[in-house]
């Protein structure tokens, strides 16, 4: 039972528990300066490379201003008292603030609408769709900002 892991339950792995998930704009960030150095001084690693693409590619917001701010909002996001729906355990699930792995999730995924945020991150399903409506609601505010400020820091 030790290794099995369930992200709609938001169980993980031990060694996971205390790990930082970073949205995948946070990491073009982390890696970007690496990349740079390679580039410059002709040595960069394929894997870095690849990584570094990747991360460019599908990053939805890279101005790191903005992934400071919709990370402490998401994070910070509490559920109405009472609004969370009841489970079985008393685990993490009953909380009514974001994981970080959610977080990171919704960053990525960006979602459209509460339905689909549940369809692709089943463990919000503890949450109500009109709470799931104000955490898309901070998701859209800081994605307009950020495209309104600088078109070269959003990628879609």
């Amino acid at each position: 039972m030790e290794d099995q892991q369930d992200s709609a339950r938001l169980e993980f792995h031990q060694v996971w528990k205390n790990a930082r998930c970073l949205n995948i704009g946070e990491v073009e960030e982390r890696l970007r300066l690496p990349f740079m150095h390679g580039e410059a001084s002709g040595s960069t690693k394929p894997h870095l490379q690849m990584a570094y693409t990747h991360a460019k590619r599908f990053a939805k917001l890279r101005d790191p201003q903005r992934l400071i701010e919709i990370r402490s909002a998401l994070e910070e996001w509490e559920a109405p008292q009472g609004s969370s729906a009841m489970q079985q355990d008393a685990n993490e699930l009953t909380q009514s603030r974001l994981v970080p792995f959610e977080v990171a999730q919704l960053v990525n995924l960006f979602p459209n609408d509460a339905d689909e945020a549940v369809s692709l991150i089943p463990s919000l399903e503890r949450f109500s769709p009109i709470d799931l409506t104000s955490v898309l609601d901070i998701l859209q505010t800081y994605m307009r900002q950020g495209s309104s400020n600088t078109a070269a820091n959003i990628a879609f």
